[in-house]
């Protein structure tokens, strides 16, 4: 398991990296926390971010708030295919998510 300095370098990498399209940031129980997920979904939320395809399961230690957020945030996205797992997600949360996607499918043709 990663500290949360790892994962802020992996985040600060992205913001300029343009040609990532799947994220696999799973299982960082200890480096993935409130602050990491805010910034993840302001780099997806980028119009030159190309990720399209996100694994943020097990990562135990983010609040429910901090998801609704996340969540929300998933709107101005990319992001058509999703993997999350978290205890903290609610069940309007993960029916608001699965309905983000749907719509961004229609966005774009990346997948």
């Amino acid at each position: 398991d990663a500290p949360s300095c790892v994962l802020d370098a992996a985040l600060e990498a992205l913001e300029e990296n343009t040609n990532c399209e799947a994220l696999y940031f799973q299982n960082f129980n200890e480096g993935m926390r409130d602050r990491q997920v805010l910034h993840l979904i302001k780099i997806l939320q980028s119009p030159t971010c190309k990720i399209w395809c996100l694994n943020i399961g097990e990562n135990y230690n983010v609040e429910t708030e901090t998801w609704d957020k996340f969540t929300k945030g998933l709107r101005r996205t990319k992001i058509t295919h999703m993997y999350a797992s978290e205890h903290t997600i609610t069940t309007e949360m993960k029916d608001e998510i699965r309905e983000t996607i749907r719509v961004n499918r229609k966005k774009h043709d990346l997948h």
